[in-house]
């Protein structure tokens, strides 16, 4: 609870901070918590799914200027979760993490006014088992093999 306490408190503090401070090309860092839910993962090739705990989830993000109309953005994610595999196989601890690189053009104004664009590109850091489970249809390594196939 001591936690989640100082995540909000945090996130607050740079909330306020963020918005006292004029809309210039400045780098800015952002601390961020929240909750992420899922409906689960389906192996479109076996049929199979697997649930996926909800759970919480923190980040940062990082806002750095590139000229006097762009800015370049940086964004890294994790969520700790539970996959249960079904089938009886056992569920285990697993940790997804995510990154992303993007920015932001605004057009014909400086950073902070007018109309903009966004783009990026960004994909799983990491998929990392906590627990290894002895079941000879592993579900856990089909999905590192999945998301690293990609």
């Amino acid at each position: 609870m001591k936690n989640t306490n100082t995540l909000l408190a945090s996130a607050l503090a740079a909330a306020m901070l963020s918005a006292a401070t004029p809309a210039a090309a400045q780098a800015s860092l952002t601390l961020f918590g929240g909750y992420a839910g899922t409906s689960g993962i389906d192996d479109a090739t076996s049929n199979a799914s697997a649930d996926v705990k909800n759970g919480a989830t923190f980040g940062v993000a990082v806002g750095l200027p590139f000229d006097a109309s762009r800015e370049l953005q940086l964004l890294y994610n994790q969520q700790s979760t539970t996959l249960t595999p079904g089938g009886g196989a056992a569920p285990f601890d697993l940790t997804i993490r995510h990154l992303h690189f993007g920015g932001t053009v605004f057009v014909d104004r400086a950073v902070g006014q007018g109309f903009y664009a966004v783009g990026g590109v960004g994909g799983l850091v990491e998929l990392y088992r906590k627990r290894v489970a002895e079941e000879p249809n592993d579900y856990a390594a089909w999905l590192v093999r999945e998301v690293q196939s990609k």
